[in-house]
């Protein structure tokens, strides 16, 4: 910040000293909420923090091993139910 004839003063400097202090202080506060946010997103190993993408992850391979199971469930009841009424013809058939 110079005055009108090019020169610095003194007060611009103090101006200038607390602009960049100012903005190291910002600097600061701002990698500490980035860092925080990292922690919550990826988790922290050192202190034994699971991260949301890792739950999510968890949770995906939960969701397709419950949909394998379902669709286990459902098969095996066709299965049974289509045995059991073969099952009523042949008894029908051959022991009337």
């Amino acid at each position: 910040m110079s005055g009108l004839n090019g020169q610095n003063t003194n007060n611009d400097d103090v101006t200038l000293r607390e602009l960049v202090r100012g903005l190291h202080t910002k600097m600061d506060i701002h990698t500490t909420k980035t860092d925080r946010i990292n922690n919550i997103l990826f988790g922290d190993k050192e202190a034994g923090i699971e991260g949301i993408a890792y739950k999510v992850r968890m949770h995906d391979k939960y969701i397709k091993a419950d949909k394998k199971i379902k669709w286990l469930g459902a098969g095996s009841m066709m299965a049974g139910g289509t045995a059991m009424g073969f099952w009523e013809q042949i008894k029908h058939f051959f022991f009337k």
